[in-house]
């Protein structure tokens, strides 16, 4: 009787285990950024360079960080920020994904946006 009460308690604990870490678990459509999780339509404040990538028509206005990360402008956009071009700001607005999938499905790649609400120049 003793052995089957802790195996019942053992099962308890190894299913509170499972729950608590599948409930915790990031959604597919986030990022992690700078220790902490990220899904559409949070706030975020990034600070970095602003640097246009890519050529015409393909080009696009991204904001990397130190660490390299890019956080892609889209083109509604573009004309509010492209004054800062070339210079280290601060944005805070809200993520946005873009997902792209590949052919036969077996890859799904997340693209990073922001959509800017306030811009700072910094020194």
């Amino acid at each position: 009787m003793k052995t089957a009460f802790s195996k019942f308690r053992l099962s308890l604990i190894l299913l509170s285990l499972f729950f608590s870490l599948y409930c915790c678990k990031a959604s597919e459509d986030s990022i992690t950024y700078q220790g902490q999780v990220y899904q559409e339509g949070d706030a975020i404040i990034v600070s970095g360079n602003l640097a246009l990538i890519g050529n015409e028509p393909f080009s696009r206005l991204v904001l990397i960080d130190e660490e390299g990360t890019r956080f892609g402008i889209p083109k509604k956009y573009h004309r509010k920020v492209s004054k800062y071009r070339g210079k280290k700001i601060q944005i805070i607005g809200k993520i946005k994904f873009d997902i792209l999938i590949t052919a036969k499905e077996k890859n799904r790649i997340i693209i990073q946006n922001i959509i800017p609400k306030k811009i700072k120049i910094q020194k």
